[in-house]
């Protein structure tokens, strides 16, 4: 697969966010993650379209770009329950 330009040799069928932190890419602060993609925090682009990293199976000649988690997308105020709108803060 390519991630943002540089050819990565990993194992196919993982999830991509799965991948993305085996090669240390995945934000240090993505600790907590839904099970079917409600939060979103994983939206990344494959193939030049966006899709959910934790459901998005690698597949060889892929390529992915990461793009910078802003600072202002910090982990207190995201959304920790998509449904009722809940932030970490609030729990």
């Amino acid at each position: 697969i390519q991630v943002d330009g540089h050819r990565r040799q990993v194992e196919n069928g993982l999830t991509v966010l799965a991948t993305l932190r085996s090669l240390g890419r995945a934000d240090s602060k993505d600790r907590l993650y839904c099970s079917d993609g409600s939060c979103r925090r994983c939206l990344i682009s494959v193939d030049g379209v966006k899709q959910l990293g934790c459901q998005t199976r690698v597949r060889v000649g892929m390529a992915l770009e990461v793009e910078p988690r802003s600072e202002a997308a910090s982990v207190s105020t995201c959304v920790a329950c998509p449904c009722l709108g809940t932030t970490l803060d609030e729990m």
